[in-house]
């Protein structure tokens, strides 16, 4: 099953980013879609569109498969979060860290969601 979240993810985010340019593995050029995801709104444009999708698979990946991380990146996100609250967990991270706006989406997620949702004993 690990292996299958594993393959899940990866398969996820790297669809998501064939077709953009570089920008889009970092977390500025997401974070407008994040903003869409957290606030539950559509995106009106191709570009917000795809800012909104990668946003909302890389938050809905780690929400299946944080838990089956390395214990130095796992988090445990509770099952009853919805898509909204976990996007909006990352949102708050990535605005309070604005130096790290260079860094990919997936390096913040990890970090905002370690720190929101620790693992009891890691």
């Amino acid at each position: 099953m690990k292996p299958l979240l594993i393959v899940l993810f990866m398969a996820i985010t790297n669809v998501a980013w064939a077709g953009p340019g570089e920008e889009a593995r970092h977390t500025a050029g997401v974070i407008e879609g994040c903003r869409l995801v957290a606030h539950d709104k559509l995106p009106q444009t191709r570009i917000a569109a795809m800012q909104w999708g990668i946003c909302l698979g890389t938050v809905q990946s780690f929400q299946i498969a944080s838990g089956h991380l390395q214990p130095n990146m796992r988090s445990c996100i509770p099952s009853e979060v919805p898509v909204q609250q976990a996007a909006n967990v990352f949102l708050q991270f990535a605005e309070n860290h604005p130096e790290r706006h260079h860094d990919g989406i997936e390096v913040l997620a990890i970090e905002a969601f370690k720190a929101a949702w620790p693992c009891q004993g890691n």
